[in-house]
């Protein structure tokens, strides 16, 4: 996995998604699970944006690439079907 830069553009970016939405939408095309679309939403939101960045800045060394990997994979179990 390639380096996590914390580019300022890419997070606005991010903050303006509805996930909700795209959350919704996958359930739709059968891809998700059935799930609470707005507590999954506040999760995916929190993880994201709160989640390393107290880390990260008490820790310099706090390893940015395993926390988005451990993200990617508990999302992933927690919206996949079956």
């Amino acid at each position: 996995m390639d380096a996590i830069a914390l580019d300022p553009d890419l997070m606005a970016d991010v903050v303006k998604l509805d996930l909700a939405t795209i959350l919704r939408q996958g359930q739709e095309s059968g891809e998700f699970r059935d799930f609470d679309v707005n507590h999954m939403a506040t999760a995916v939101n929190g993880a994201v944006r709160n989640g390393p960045l107290l880390d990260y800045a008490m820790n310099p060394n706090f390893d940015l690439n395993g926390y988005a990997g451990e993200l990617v994979t508990s999302f992933d179990l927690a919206t996949r079907r079956g």
